[in-house]
């Protein structure tokens, strides 16, 4: 069995009924490993729970979210869980070996399109991301290391004054040996209700709108937020 434990971290800013249909896709995948949810809005029946009430969402308050999480985790490691990524079943079923921190190599990126001017089929295009923070396996105690140089370990909140003071010291990146992938890809959904709107993807990696398991962009989408 692994040893391993679903951590979800959420500022409870997304739409209510996007963010309930992304914790169903996750409880119906994750199969049965452990689960802790940290998040700014309390959350029913979905693992064990910490609310830590409205903060400004900024990633400092996410790293401090992930940091009360962390301290809850009884396995020696974690996977990453967002409020705005979907997660196909085979994400769950890797077993790591004792390498510190391991990559999901097929993230692909739909944004939520507000503007008028995007056309039809720009509504229904996934683009190529490969990997992101949001699809990796961490050992909870070298995690909870990289945070602690990061912001330290007493309960202080980031607020919009000083939110821009935050500083990530501990870069992980990708080691290509220390990755995982499967055929049905991790797609994660800009909403514009994150952290941030824009994100890096793979510009020479050709768009596309069906996905094996997730089916037409275009249909997910209406019925993620339906």
């Amino acid at each position: 069995m692994n040893d391993v434990t679903v951590l979800y971290y959420s500022a409870s800013t997304e739409d209510p009924k996007f963010e309930a249909n992304i914790r169903k896709n996750l409880l119906a995948n994750m199969g049965d490993l452990p689960l802790i949810s940290v998040t700014q809005e309390p959350v029913s029946d979905f693992g064990q729970n910490i609310c830590v009430g409205k903060q400004v969402n900024c990633y400092g308050n996410e790293y401090r979210q992930i940091q009360l999480g962390l301290r809850e985790v009884k396995t020696k490691y974690v996977i990453t869980a967002e409020a705005d990524f979907l997660y196909p079943p085979e994400y769950f079923q890797f077993q790591p070996g004792d390498a510190d921190y391991y990559r999901f190599n097929n993230v692909w990126v739909y944004y939520v399109r507000r503007e008028r001017s995007w056309n039809a089929w720009a509504q229904k295009t996934a683009y190529f991301k490969r990997n992101s923070d949001g699809a990796q396996i961490i050992k909870k105690d070298f995690w909870l290391d990289a945070i602690k140089k990061d912001i330290g370990e007493e309960e202080k909140w980031y607020t919009e004054e000083n939110k821009a003071s935050f500083i990530k010291h501990t870069h992980m990146g990708t080691d290509q040996n220390n990755t995982w992938t499967s055929e049905n890809p991790v797609i994660t959904f800009k909403t514009y209700d994150g952290v941030r709107r824009k994100t890096h993807i793979e510009c020479k990696v050709i768009m596309e709108d069906t996905f094996p398991y997730w089916g037409d962009m275009g249909e997910l989408k209406n019925k993620m937020f339906s």
